[in-house]
């Protein structure tokens, strides 16, 4: 299948266009040496290319010649000498998190190699308190934390990250979020001391390929992604780096203890069996063919003792009406701190759908959970994958996962067999020296000193991964399945100038909020915004100006919604047109 017989084509090109809209943008600031409005452009590039504008490349050499030639206009900073032993390392984060798993993945790092090492971090744009166990793991690193003022510019911004860099570093390591353009200017010119990429966010677009000395990738398909759809290849595999279980963790009375409370603050059976799932709330957004919730419902009718523990998503919308359905036996709980304690009330581990989350399932192998991945119809590298789990079933289908849980359910020896396979082989990989080898292995190839590369054009992902991943950021913007694939559809046809009218049974989908009337308006709107984008790429200003109008009027929301299209025709039109816009449609007149 190609996209241009997919049903997502017409939303890959329109992203495309915007994409490219952003970029040319960008070079036009830096013609006029506008530096720090050339850097925003790319900004807000990447953020769209790397989420809801996503258009089947996972990185731009247009947008990454801009950075460099920004890089080039800014001073080099002086280069102190630097140390063989003991190491100084400078971990680089746009923000940072108490629990999501980019910062966590570098506690963990500092943990197992604090021995002689010294871990510091500088945090470029954070907002709020430095998380507190950050600044422990930091803390007995032997380092300190760098807070960078975030209502500087970007360039002074990546002024100071290149001077404190060269002046306290020996090597940088980047774990910074796909569209920051900080980093890819401050390591933009050669010298300095050598820069890692940790390769966290490996199913995305990102920036900055071009100053990576050494590409981090975390597991298999993000490797393969990164030699082939990024044209990097300075990569090597380092699994994600996890801590051994703590004396508490391990001690059996403390599992049987936590395994009750969980169990009685939840209203679970004792004797019930029970299935745990963890992820973020939208990695189980439902996508066509790929709905969590609804299989989960399936498995529960189909196991009348069996509960289901969500960590992660609220028990709201979706989630609350599976609950309800399954008479109280699905349970979301909401992100929780000790995920032990979960760990020691469950039974069985599901990888959600249709996004996995990696760590969550390595640490669930790890506390001897048996796992079921996701279906191997899920994409590449949407579910989970790695060395350590490479020897655990792989369901075929939605059928065959459904299968396996049930499978489980019923057979408490083979619980306890493959429990015991995943636990013995997580910690051969992610933990203690296995994991410090990786690294070791991995940093043979890192150069003495910082190089710039111009890498060649990368090749787009397979179709199919276009695909998946569209829908599931399509879904996410539009909040259900069908109301994402009718703009897109829709959108497509009125841009080719067709009628288009949407009829259903309003009895049968107004429980799934169907709403033909605000489609209408979203696809027409998404129309012109198209249209705008096609004529400012012809040069035709006048043409873009009168379209961009009419797609403000078509869906008013766009003038003051929060999402990127408000920030592309706010640039577009002007900020008094885009003011002059926003009052008239606010006002009574234009309601009607």
């Amino acid at each position: 299948m190609s996209t241009h017989d997919s049903k997502w084509q017409p939303t890959a090109r329109a992203n495309a266009l915007g994409f490219d809209w952003c970029v040319k943008n960008a070079a036009a600031s830096l013609r006029s040496n506008e530096l720090n409005a050339a850097m925003s452009w790319c900004s807000i590039a990447a953020h769209s290319a790397a989420n809801d504008g996503f258009h089947g490349m996972l990185a731009s050499p247009e947008l990454e010649d801009v950075l460099l030639q920004v890089a080039q206009r800014l001073p080099v900073a002086l280069t102190a000498p630097r140390n063989l032993l003991p190491c100084r390392w400078l971990h680089v984060f746009s923000t940072a998190y108490a629990l999501l798993g980019h910062t966590k993945l570098c506690r963990e790092w500092m943990k197992l190699d604090a021995q002689g090492q010294q871990h510091s971090v500088i945090l470029l744009s954070q907002d709020g308190p430095v998380p507190d166990n950050l600044a422990e793991a930091v803390g007995l690193a032997g380092g300190s934390i760098v807070l960078l003022d975030k209502r500087k510019g970007p360039v002074e911004r990546a002024q100071e990250l290149r001077a404190e860099a060269c002046r306290r570093a020996d090597v940088v390591v980047l774990h910074t979020h796909p569209d920051d353009v900080i980093a890819p200017v401050a390591f933009g010119v050669p010298g300095g001391p050598p820069v890692i990429m940790v390769n966290h966010a490996d199913h995305a677009f990102w920036i900055g390929r071009g100053v990576v000395d050494l590409l981090l990738d975390i597991r298999e398909s993000g490797h393969s992604w990164s030699l082939q759809n990024r044209a990097i290849s300075r990569a090597e595999i380092v699994p994600i780096p996890l801590s051994e279980l703590d004396t508490k963790t391990a001690d059996a009375s403390w599992r049987r203890e936590s395994r009750r409370t969980v169990r009685r603050e939840l209203g679970i059976p004792a004797e019930a069996v029970v299935l745990l799932t963890i992820g973020n709330s939208f990695k189980y957004t439902a996508i066509p063919g790929f709905d969590f919730c609804r299989t989960a419902e399936e498995i529960l009718k189909s196991c009348p003792e069996v509960c289901l523990v969500a960590v992660g998503p609220e028990n709201a919308g979706r989630w609350r009406a599976a609950g309800k359905t399954t008479n109280g036996r699905l349970i979301a709980v909401g992100n929780q701190s000790e995920l032990s304690k979960f760990h020691a009330a469950a039974d069985i581990y599901l990888e959600g759908f249709p996004s996995g989350s990696l760590t969550a399932l390595l640490e669930a192998a790890q506390a001897g959970l048996p796992v079921v991945k996701a279906p191997e119809t899920c994409e590449l590298p949407f579910r989970s994958d790695g060395i350590a789990i490479s020897m655990l079933a792989q369901p075929t289908d939605l059928a065959a996962y459904k299968k396996t849980v049930i499978a489980l359910v019923n057979d408490p020896d083979e619980r306890r067999r493959a429990g015991e396979v995943a636990s013995r082989s997580v910690p051969d990989h992610h933990c203690g020296e296995a994991w410090l080898n990786y690294l070791r292995v991995a940093l043979r190839r890192l150069p003495g000193e910082h190089t710039v590369y111009h890498d060649p054009t990368p090749s787009p992902v397979q179709p199919a991964q276009l695909d998946y991943c569209l829908a599931c950021r399509s879904v996410l913007k539009y909040r259900s399945a069908a109301d994402a694939e009718l703009v897109s559809l829709s959108a497509e046809a009125l841009r080719r100038g067709l009628h288009v009218r949407i009829s259903w049974d309003g009895e049968l989908l107004k429980p799934l909020g169907f709403n033909a009337r605000s489609i209408r308006r979203r696809a027409a709107a998404e129309a012109k915004a198209m249209a705008a984008f096609e004529a400012l790429n012809k040069g035709e200003w006048s043409r873009a100006l009168c379209l961009a109008g009419k797609c403000c009027i078509k869906d008013p929301s766009w003038l003051w919604g929060k999402g990127l299209e408000r920030l592309f025709l706010k640039s577009l039109i002007g900020v008094k047109c885009y003011g002059w816009l926003r009052s008239c449609l606010r006002s009574p007149i234009s309601k009607d």
